[in-house]
């Protein structure tokens, strides 16, 4: 099933909308340490297994925002300011998802 999962395609500009979300991580005052490369590479492969389960050989970017909620929020280190004032992984990930450009 892993072999079959690996040829689901993923267009180049969804590539770069994954890049995005992962950069963003890196880049928020209430996040201390942001997604790793391999963080990246988990949450593509988690996209293709979606778009699979779907009984599709492609990928779409509700696949990869998909993925980033269920692969991104344990891999985040919140600042401390973050964590008082209780905001979570999963909220992180979904006020990144909110602000960054979707690929049409």
């Amino acid at each position: 099933m892993q072999s079959e999962i690996a040829k689901i395609s993923i267009h180049d500009d969804l590539t770069a909308y994954a890049v995005n979300i992962v950069d963003a991580t890196r880049n928020k005052a209430e996040i201390s340490c942001g997604a790793s490369p391999r963080a990246l590479l988990s949450m593509l492969r988690c996209a293709q297994a979606l778009a699979f389960m779907d009984d599709r050989s492609y990928c779409i970017p509700e696949d990869i925002a998909s993925a980033a909620a269920l692969t991104l929020p344990h891999r985040l280190v919140l600042s401390s300011g973050a964590r008082l004032s209780r905001v979570t992984g999963e909220d992180m990930i979904a006020r990144i998802l909110s602000q960054t450009k979707v690929p049409r």
